[in-house]
Formats: C-alpha cells, structure tokens, sequence
C-alpha cells in the first residue's frame, strides 16, 4: 500500500512540473510578444527595458533629414556633424541618437512619417525608460527660431551669412538651407552680445565645448552634402554609417539590382567572397552606391540615392571621395540582366528560369529574384557560347576572378558545369545525372570505365535477347514435332521467325507450299511468359541504350571513347556467341520448314 501511495506522489510531481513548466514557458513567449509590441503599445509595464535600435534610429533620421525630408532643422545639422564625427562635436548629449530624433519630432513638431515609431514609443503613457533618459534637446534652437534671429539679425543686409537665407525671407518661409544653424552660428559667434544671439548663448551655455560655439569647428562641419563645391569640402567623406543606410534603403526597395548583390554577398561573407580584381573598394558602402546611382541605369532618381549621394557627386562636386569611388564598372545593370536572362529563358529552359518565369509571364519590368545578376552569370556560366552572353563574357575577360565568372568555394553562390555542344575536354561537365559531374583526372577515368563497362553490359543484353528468341524457337520445334510430326502447307512462302538473316523459303515469289511450324492466334501460359520475357529485354536494352546515347551527347571526347571501345570490345567478346545463335536459329528454322 505504501508503495502505491509513493508511486501516486511521484506522478503528481511530475505533473506539477510539466505545469510549472509549461506556464513558464507561455510567460517567456508572453514576455517575447510584449517586447515586440513595444512600439505600438508602450504603456505596458514590460517595456520598461526596452531599447529602442541605432539602426531604427538611423533609418528614421534619414527619413527626417535627407534632401526629401527637411535637412535645414538644426537637429538634423547636429545629427550630420555627429554622424561623421561625433569626437569632434564637443558634446555626448547632442549625438545621444534619441535625442535628436525626439528634437525633431517633438520640438520641431515634425509630422513626418518617419516619427511615427518615436512618438507611439515615447507617448505620454509610455513606460519605456530610454525615452526619458534622452529627452529632446531643449536648449538646440528649433528651426523657426534661428531663421527668425538671423532674419531680423541681418535686417537689409544681403551678403555674407544673410546671403544663402534672401529667397526664403522675401517669401516669408522659414530659410530651408541645410547649414541654417550653422550660418546663425557664425553670426553670433562674432556677436554674442546682440540680442539676437540668446538662443546662441543659451546653447552653448548647456553643451559647452559645442562645435556650433567655436567659429573653426564651423567651418569644418559645413554642410558638404548639400554644398559641395566648396574648396574646403575636398576631404569630406560621407559617413559610413549613412552610406550603408542609403544602401539598404536602395536594396529594400529593388533588392534585385546588381549592385544589391555586390552589398549582400560583401555584408555576409567579406571581401574575400566577391574577390574582384578591378575594384578593390568593391564592398565599401559608398563605391556600391555609385554602383547603383551611377552605373546603373535608371536607378539615379531612387530615394536611396537623392537623400545625399546626387547633390554631393554632381558635377562641379570637390568631393575626393566621389572620384576615388568609381564603382563596378564591368557589372551588367539590372536592366541587362534582366533582358538578356529572359531572353536565355525564353530560348531554352535552364536550370534557374523557374525564379523568374512567372513575373515574366505577368510582363513585369524586372524579375524579382533578389540575385538577379546571378542568374544571368548562371545561366552564360552554364552555356557561354549563347548569344546573349557576351557582355557576361566581357566582365569576366576585364575581371577574371570575380565571384560571377568563377562561382568559387568562397561565394556564396555555386553554378555548375558548362554545357558545350561541340566536342570538348572540358572537366567538370555533366554526365547522365546533375549530380554525377567528374573534375578530377581520377573521377574522369571512373566515368570512362562506368560508361565503358555499361556498354558492354549493353552488349551482353543482346546476347541475352537473341538467346531467349534462339530459345523460343527450339521449344516451339519440340511442341511441333510432338503434337505434329507431317509438315503443315504453309502458302507463299510465310516465314515463322527470321534470326540471323534467315530467309524466306518462297522468296521467289511462287505459290509453292512450304513445310513449316504454325502458331496459334490464343495465347496460352507459355507464349504469355515469353512475351514477358521479351517485353522486360526490349525495356532493358532500350533504357541502355539511350543512357549510352545521352552519355555520348555530352560531347566529351573521353565519354565518347569509351562508348565505342566498349562497343568494339563488346563485338569480340559476344560477337561470335551471337553469331552461332543465329546459325542455329537458321538451322532450326530449315528444320521446320520439312
């Protein structure tokens, strides 16, 4: 009884832990969805911890602070300057990422779409604590203050920092050019006393150390994005970080450009894996961006590229950076390589056609397989002697080692052989099946006997054929000659069977009556297991024989060679066997023909 009792506490213990088990599981799966939900839902308690990404950040700033967005606001300038080069801007809280975006949406009451996260996650309920820690910039002057400072500071004066402002103020608009703060900034950093200037000395009482507040930090900070033809934006680069945004913005819109490709197989596996000969900056994000803005046809006017890249590489541009990044000249465009592989697909199906043919048959402009410059390499890697691959042809001969034309180890992306039709001595090639492609001296000697010894195998099933028919024949002879021993008249001339070339005994056409063995038109259980027989030889020779007929059509001379060296051999070795079954076949036949 005891032992019944401990049994039952064992199993409710068990039970209690799957249950303690399986509520804490649906806690941590609870925990999970609350997290994600952070965003449209911040009041909930569990968001307390939540951090709200750098990345997400970026991408919202960008949106705000790019040539379509309002690039004139003061925190946009700050968010630059921080952004290529936050050392040097004198201040952590001013480049506190948050922050700057909590400036423009709240302070600049900014009704732009890319605030819509910030201000569901830092609404007035929310419980996220990074919303408090960085709170808006309330001592960076808001863009309708500045523009209204330096407006009333200049009065009548059209020249120095009142200049690049006049078209705005005549049409009583806030001035929108993209170094605002910073022209305020040169004014009151020579007039701090003016009462203009509070909002000046007010900022730069709260972030001492300001780049705004030192006149030569200024100037180093002017806005070369938007103004690139100053002689002082000669060693400006654009920020890495902005670059990359820019870039995946492009490949998130059209992810299947050919510059696309460049950036994921860098983004994944390094340099290493494109491994280009005549780009040596070929994964840096700004040379895929001139990939794309400038090489690529017709992909210019993309957002990606007019938040910054058009103005600051546009003609006239004292930009370094935009002539020391030339892009992948030798890449096909999207456009090439969307033509060329349809018109490929449209020739012959190819392994790979599958991924676009349904958006070519709905007519799309592009295909939207992400790789698509991949495909087109695949498919002329494949067949290169198509005539749509000469411009394939022409990047590999100008960059040999590119991961397009070599499909190597280190790529992320594999091809196999080339298919030639033509004789050839290509290795690795295709041979009967997509897996069985020999490359080495030692695998290519292994198909040459594999095919060499089908063939003979081929043969030998002749052999067996002819022996079944030979069979066939003695064992209707002996039914004939129990159940008949006189000759049956058989009229001009039919003949039972011909085997070894035998013939008709009224080849000549008379109407004499000829000795020979009739067969009845009802099957019985013998003639059905013959015909069996024959119909399960005819399969095997014939499936042999076409396996060996595609062998040869591989084109390969080593393939080729040993096909008909089995052939030949396969003649000596059952050549003669074959020979003597249709000589007793013959005899057979005169035998039954008195």
């Amino acid at each position: 009884m005891s032992q019944f009792t401990r049994s039952i506490g064992v199993f409710l213990a068990l039970i209690t832990f799957f249950l303690n088990y399986s509520y804490a599981m649906d806690m941590s799966s609870g925990t999970t969805t609350t997290t994600a939900s952070c965003i449209t839902n911040s009041s909930l308690s569990s968001c307390m911890s939540y951090t709200y990404s750098d990345t997400s950040i970026t991408t919202d700033m960008q949106g705000l602070c790019s040539v379509m967005g309002t690039t004139y606001l003061p925190a946009c300038s700050a968010w630059r300057a921080c952004m290529t080069n936050s050392s040097s801007v004198g201040s952590s809280t001013v480049c506190n990422k948050l922050s700057l975006l909590a400036t423009v949406c709240v302070n600049e009451s900014s009704t732009s779409t890319s605030c819509n996260n910030y201000k569901s996650l830092c609404s007035t309920t929310s419980m996220v604590s990074q919303c408090s820690t960085s709170a808006p910039l309330s001592h960076l002057p808001t863009s309708a203050g500045v523009s209204g400072a330096l407006q009333a500071a200049c009065g009548s004066t059209t020249t120095g920092v009142c200049a690049p402002c006049q078209s705005y103020w005549t049409s009583n608009t806030v001035c929108k050019v993209s170094n605002l703060i910073e022209l305020y900034s040169q004014y009151c950093y020579g007039n701090s006393g003016s009462s203009y200037c509070t909002s000046f000395n007010s900022m730069c009482s709260a972030y001492p150390g300001l780049y705004l507040c030192n006149n030569v930090s200024i100037a180093a900070y002017s806005d070369c994005m938007f103004n690139p033809t100053s002689s002082s934006c000669m060693n400006y680069q654009y920020p890495t970080a902005l670059a990359t945004s820019d870039v995946i913005s492009l490949c998130t819109a059209m992810p299947y450009m050919s510059g696309c490709t460049i950036f994921r197989n860098c983004n994944s596996s390094g340099f290493s894996a494109i491994d280009s000969s005549t780009d040596l900056n070929a994964c840096n994000p700004f040379d895929i961006m001139t990939t794309i803005c400038t090489l690529d046809t017709g992909m210019r006017m993309m957002g990606g590229c007019r938040r910054a890249y058009n103005t600051m590489c546009a003609a006239g541009t004292m930009i370094k950076e935009c002539s020391n990044y030339t892009g992948m000249a030798v890449l096909p465009t999207t456009t090439q390589a969307n033509s060329l592989s349809k018109s490929i697909c449209t020739e012959m199906t190819m392994d790979g056609c599958s991924y676009c043919d349904s958006d070519w048959a709905a007519n799309k402009t592009f295909c939207s397989y992400n790789d698509l410059v991949v495909l087109y390499s695949y498919l002329c890697y494949s067949m290169p002697d198509m005539t749509q691959c000469p411009t394939w042809k022409a990047m590999c001969a100008a960059d040999p080692t590119l991961f397009l034309c070599t499909f190597s180890s280190n790529s992320s992306y594999t091809a196999g052989p080339a298919m030639m039709m033509y004789f050839n001595t290509q290795t690795p090639f295709y041979l009967l099946w997509k897996t069985w492609t020999p490359k080495t001296p030692g695998k290519l000697c292994g198909a040459f006997f594999a095919m060499f010894f089908l063939t003979l195998f081929y043969e030998f099933c002749q052999l067996v054929k002819a022996n079944l028919e030979a069979y066939e024949k003695r064992i209707l002879a002996s039914i004939r000659r129990q159940k008949d021993p006189n000759s049956v008249s058989n009229p001009k001339g039919v003949v039972v069977a011909e085997v070894g070339g035998c013939e008709s005994r009224a080849s000549n056409g008379n109407t004499e009556s000829v000795n020979t063995q009739t067969f009845g038109l009802h099957p019985t259980l013998f003639t059905i297991m013959l015909d069996i027989a024959r119909m399960i030889m005819a399969f095997i020779t014939s499936g042999i024989g076409y396996l060996l007929m595609l062998g040869v059509m591989c084109f390969n001379v080593t393939i080729f060679f040993s096909v008909i060296t089995g052939f030949g051999i396969g003649a000596v070795l059952f050549g003669r066997l074959k020979m003597r079954i249709g000589s007793d076949a013959c005899s057979l036949s005169e035998a039954m023909c008195h």
